[in-house]
């Protein structure tokens, strides 16, 4: 699952994972968990009829459940999740789905001692180099760093990695900024 780092998660949403965490550990269903979930997130939030229809305030509980029932037996969701999405849905919380898989992943994370963060250069890196740039950051920060390879043509060259709030700017249109300042300080 992608990660954005810079959304703060609410702490309803973090509830609602740790939960959904400690019965995976509880049940050694963790990997599980950790592929199927960002999945079945996916497939429902990704269907807009699905998603307004569970984040709908028109429709019962009970009509949202037995939609549910009925998509669980069509897509064969795992009865893990769907007893999941009931409790969402019967507490009013389906809405912020997306939000409780990513509190969901980053305990995933937290427990492998993972870090997640952003690569952004003007083109696609190569998988080498994307692997490269994370195992100097993974030595510099003494965790596993995961790497998402974003493209971004204003930062003119260079790249820009996001990792834990912090930036490593080394991007060309950062550098010519910091030289414009510079140049223009000394004009004074």
């Amino acid at each position: 699952m992608k990660s954005d780092s810079i959304k703060k998660i609410e702490p309803v949403s973090k509830m609602y994972a740790r939960a959904l965490f400690d019965l995976a550990v509880e049940k050694n269903d963790l990997k599980t968990m950790e592929q199927e979930l960002p999945e079945a997130v996916g497939f429902f939030w990704n269907n807009e009829d699905l998603k307004t229809l569970f984040s709908s305030r028109s429709l019962s509980v009970s009509e949202k459940k037995a939609v549910l029932e009925d998509v669980s037996k069509k897509t064969e969701l795992k009865p893990f999740l769907k007893n999941f999405f009931t409790l969402l849905i019967e507490k009013g919380r389906f809405a912020q789905i997306q939000e409780i898989a990513m509190a969901f992943q980053n305990l995933v994370d937290k427990k492998a001692g993972v870090i997640r963060g952003t690569v952004t250069s003007t083109e696609s890196l190569s998988d080498s180099q994307k692997s490269d740039l994370a195992s100097a950051f993974s030595k510099k920060l003494g965790k596993t760093v995961l790497l998402e390879q974003k493209t971004d043509k204003t930062i003119l060259g260079g790249l820009v990695v996001q990792i834990q709030g912090k930036v490593f700017d080394g991007s060309l249109k950062t550098t010519i900024q910091r030289l414009k300042e510079n140049l223009e300080r000394q004009s004074l």
